[in-house]
């Protein structure tokens, strides 16, 4: 996985002293502005159905893939996406700070970024995150109560449940890459989810555990907010999972 580190271009400052042992600040050199031969945003969606495709074709070179209609069609759709969900973030958090990251993905999607190296992760990434959010958004459509989850970290004590699977997410950071398994208990309940690195080596065992209409489990559950765009919805993540005796 491309290890990316985001940072703020316009405050990026060095420290120097000067002859007289006097403290001052010396501007770095401006980074270079890359230029795409296509849209830059469709490249990374030409990128991302790559590794779909191909799951060994990880991260191409983004101004020599090949950029298909879908992806341009694709590139459009996300621009929409993150464009609508800013305008309502910003409406509804109107005196809070808006964050280096939202700054830079609003500055993308609008066409506004001067991409340079430092923004290349953001760019490749951003397709995984369009996925990961649609994925999001219907486990949310599909949970109606997840609103009546009592926000109490408290952990509980070992039960057994019966789940249906309901969505298997794949979720790319910097920290490392995760599948998170949502499970109900019932049509248009309570969410749960239960993630898993994608080097563990009971992954396939999960798969096959997910892949079933319903499967029995023994678990603890913690119940934890949604982070980003619904962080007044609520789910329980899943720990301590086995398979009853």
């Amino acid at each position: 996985m491309v290890n990316v580190h985001v940072h703020s271009i316009l405050d990026d400052w060095l420290d120097g002293v000067s002859s007289n042992g006097t403290n001052y600040t010396v501007p770095e050199p401006p980074k270079k502005t890359l230029t795409f031969k296509q849209d830059p945003i469709a490249c990374a969606c030409a990128s991302y159905r790559i590794w779909q495709e191909n799951s060994a074709r990880r991260w191409s070179e983004l101004d020599s893939v090949v950029v298909w209609q879908d992806d341009i069609e694709q590139a459009q759709a996300l621009r929409t996406y993150y464009r609508e969900r800013l305008v309502m973030s910003a409406l509804k958090n109107v005196n809070r700070q808006v964050s280096e990251f939202r700054r830079k993905l609003g500055a993308l999607v609008t066409d506004q970024l001067e991409i340079t190296k430092d923004e290349l992760g953001l760019l490749h990434r951003l397709p995984y995150f369009y996925a990961e959010d649609l994925d999001i958004d219907y486990v949310v459509e599909n949970t109606a109560i997840s609103k009546q989850i009592a926000p109490i970290l408290i952990n509980s004590q070992l039960m057994t449940m019966t789940f249906r699977p309901l969505r298997k997410i794949f979720r790319s950071r910097r920290s490392g890459e995760t599948n998170q398994y949502w499970w109900t208990t019932e049509n248009g309940g309570i969410p749960f989810a239960l993630s898993v690195r994608v080097d563990n080596p009971l992954k396939s065992m999960i798969d096959s555990l997910f892949d079933r209409e319903q499967v029995q489990l023994e678990c603890r559950v913690k119940p934890t907010a949604f982070r980003g765009y619904y962080p007044d919805h609520w789910y329980y993540q899943l720990y301590d999972v086995r398979l009853p005796k």
